[in-house]
């Protein structure tokens, strides 16, 4: 059976344009970075077969000149695939590189037509140009891989569709730039239904990675809005609702004694706030923040409950010096702030342990008595809840043998 180009295109084309239209309109509901790239990556869908449809009908229906169009619509078609992955992953890129691929095709196809307009060329410049960015698009969808550790299925698919397509229109180059005039597969690339179907399979790649990039888009933008809902932006902290769940699923599975709560409250920030402004303020909560994440765990957790105060979780064996671990804290903000320029940043912090049948509504009920006491009791200081004691005098040899090294993991991992 013979395959008729020109219609393989229009209805390419068809196609194309009717998946456009639906990424067009999805694109307005949409945040951004994605409904920018979606709107690139339609542009693309349409442009690419639209200019091998010019091709079919130039020097035939059309003039022979219409293939000085048709080319850089082809080439314009693989630099904007490769433009909106760059838009996806919020990449920036100067506008030039953008226009010069197309430019160089244009430039080559107009100079062929007006030395030789009844030959059709032949260079592989086109294939060339077009195969350069379909790998560098591969490439920049491996680009998280190493960051990771892992390749995103839809990023997969992605890459290895314009892989194809590199392969394909590299191979084509290669033959018609470096194949002897007499080879047979520069014979057979020459006929016009062969150089039809090395093009379309190439263009026919991106239409059939659309719905990969529609996944990858959604995913970045769940991602960031998973990541906006559980961790405070400002300090990298946990967030109040994020701190307090994966505080609660801890407090469930640890033994009574093998987990201790903090609650870490800046001294006088207000104060801080009306003196050296909120910028200063900001960077105070960040500060101390950083300095609890140098005195603790990565499996302790850490959020921010409100304004300045702060809670940390310690599991584990860990856990009976809590004290210990808060006063190093303190110890810590007050003298490594210093040398921030924060020398009136102090912190005061409230220490409780678990108890039996303790949630952590109670172990925190119990971690701000002994905040308010740090407090009272001239700020700049660490309390560990009088009520612990007893607690921690009552329990038996074999319950710490049995709970020794117990912990659980980081809440984000």
């Amino acid at each position: 059976m013979r395959i008729d180009p020109l219609a393989t295109a229009v209805i390419l084309l068809v196609l194309a344009s009717a998946m456009a239209t639906a990424l067009v309109d999805a694109a307005r509901r949409q945040p951004r970075p994605l409904a920018p790239a979606l709107r690139q990556w339609a542009f693309a869908l349409v442009a690419g077969p639209l200019g091998w449809c010019l091709l079919e009908l130039a020097g035939d229906t059309l003039p022979a000149a219409v293939a000085v169009l048709a080319k850089p619509l082809i080439m314009t078609a693989f630099i904007g695939h490769l433009h909106a992955v760059l838009v996806l992953r919020g990449t920036i890129a100067p506008a030039a590189w953008q226009f010069l691929p197309v430019l160089a095709v244009a430039l080559a196809t107009l100079g062929w037509y007006l030395l030789a307009p009844d030959t059709p060329m032949r260079t592989g410049l086109l294939s060339l140009m077009c195969a350069l960015a379909a790998a560098a698009t591969a490439l920049l969808c491996l680009g998280d891989v190493p960051r990771r550790r892992r390749l995103e299925v839809p990023m997969g698919l992605l890459a290895t569709s314009f892989c194809l397509s590199a392969l394909l229109l590299g191979g084509r180059a290669a033959i018609l730039l470096l194949a002897p005039e007499a080879a047979w597969q520069r014979t057979w690339l020459a006929q016009p239904t062969s150089h039809s179907l090395v093009l379309g399979l190439a263009l026919l790649g991106p239409l059939m990675a659309t719905m990969a990039f529609v996944l990858a888009g959604t995913e970045r933008v769940v991602r960031r809005w998973h990541r906006q809902a559980t961790v405070d932006e400002l300090t990298g902290a946990a967030s109040r609702t994020a701190f307090i769940e994966a505080a609660q699923r801890r407090l469930r599975r640890a033994a009574p004694g093998k987990a201790c709560l903090l609650l870490v409250d800046l001294d006088g920030f207000k104060a801080i706030n009306d003196r050296h402004g909120h910028a200063t303020g900001d960077r105070a909560l960040a500060a101390l923040v950083a300095c609890l994440e140098r005195y603790l765990r990565p499996r302790d957790l850490i959020g921010r409950l409100g304004g300045d105060e702060f809670a940390v979780l310690i599991s584990g064996g860990h856990a009976g010096a809590g004290a210990a671990i808060a006063e190093r804290i303190r110890q810590g903000v007050q003298h490594e702030c210093a040398r921030d320029d924060l020398a009136d940043l102090t912190v005061s912090i409230g220490v409780a342990r678990n108890r039996a049948g303790d949630d952590l509504d109670s172990l925190r009920e119990r971690a701000d008595r002994a905040l308010y006491l740090a407090k009272a009791g001239g700020r700049n200081r660490t309390v560990q809840c009088p009520e612990d004691d007893a607690g921690t005098a009552a329990r038996t040899r074999w319950q710490d043998r049995a709970d020794a090294g117990a912990g659980l993991g980081h809440p984000g991992g």
